[in-house]
């Protein structure tokens, strides 16, 4: 199965166009044991991998064991680090030490610093980086 068909440059990415996030170079955000790089620029592409990943197993959270819960973070977080997998690991292990609310919390700033999460805590394009061309433009 080919995954992308031949394209001209001078196309549009739409995925880009209506997805894509920032243009922000990544930064390290830390807990007292670990750290990680955050990215704060994604393609469409890259939105779509952070969407599934976070959307992979989000249907009964509960459910998962704390192995479980752990994999399903390290793979959400390792769409949005450019951290080595080992890191975004200890990453994710520190927080798994936090209480819930802070666990949550912290969370959610990480989506905010990546441009993801708006600050109502919902998900949320906050700077697009692509303008659809309009006949006023040309």
């Amino acid at each position: 199965m080919t995954k992308k068909n031949a394209v001209s440059k001078n196309s549009i990415n739409l995925l880009d166009e209506v997805l894509a996030v920032g243009e922000l170079e990544p930064v390290e955000v830390a807990l007292p044991d670990a750290s990680m790089m955050v990215r704060r620029s994604w393609t469409g592409d890259q939105i779509l991998t952070y969407r599934r990943a976070l959307n992979a197993s989000t249907t009964d959270l509960q459910k998962l064991t704390e192995e479980q819960q752990r994999d399903r973070n390290v793979d959400v977080y390792m769409t949005m680090s450019t951290s080595p997998r080992k890191d975004v690991e200890k990453f994710v292990d520190a927080m798994a030490e936090l209480p819930a609310i802070a666990f949550g919390m912290v969370d959610r700033r990480i989506g905010q610093v990546a441009g993801l999460i708006g600050e109502d805590g919902n998900f949320t394009f906050t700077s697009p980086r692509g303008k659809t061309p309009t006949s006023s433009d040309e």
